[in-house]
């Protein structure tokens, strides 16, 4: 009679440890298929390429590239491609993102933008951007951490803010 109910609290204690492992297994199987399915947008930027076509002289134009990526599985609609200033608050948005208008990404594919370097100053670039149509912004830092975290504790510190001054009244005269 003992040896009965040892065995079948022996049967019961590993089918409940089965039982829970398994568990865990696809709680874990379906997380990742969740982190899979995920937008994912990759961003890489060249600087200083020329353009040619073959048998011919190469231009002499240098121009930045941005590259959006879907990385992902689902479909990714991109707007804008950009570039973000450090020392001045703004940027640069490429104008042939905006003529091109809004690129749907589907999985696997990638598009490039084009800005002529120009008048780029690459000291002061803290990273490229691309955004989406939802306002996601996907960027790739080209300044260094370091540079950045002075820059970002100048304004937070409001050391290099500028302080706001009332409109000056004309007077009729």
């Amino acid at each position: 009679m003992e040896n009965s109910n040892s065995t079948i609290i022996v049967i019961t204690s590993v089918t409940g440890l089965v039982g829970a492992l398994t568990g865990l297994a696809s709680i874990w199987i379906n997380y990742l298929h969740y982190t899979r399915d995920n937008i994912k947008v990759k961003v890489k930027a060249l600087k200083n390429m020329k353009t040619f076509i073959p048998g011919e002289k190469v231009d002499d134009t240098s121009y930045l590239i941005i590259t959006a990526a879907n990385a992902g599985r689902r479909p990714v609609t991109i707007n804008k491609a950009a570039f973000v200033n450090l020392k001045i608050r703004g940027g640069a948005i490429s104008s042939g993102s905006m003529m091109m208008g809004a690129q749907i990404l589907t999985e696997g594919k990638a598009i490039d933008y084009m800005m002529d370097e120009a008048d780029i100053d690459y000291d002061d670039i803290s990273h490229v951007a691309v955004y989406d149509s939802v306002g996601n912004e996907y960027k790739y830092y080209l300044a260094p951490w370091y540079k950045r975290f002075l820059y970002w504790f100048l304004d937070i510190t409001h050391i290099r803010r500028k302080p706001v001054e009332a409109p000056k009244k004309q007077r009729k005269e």
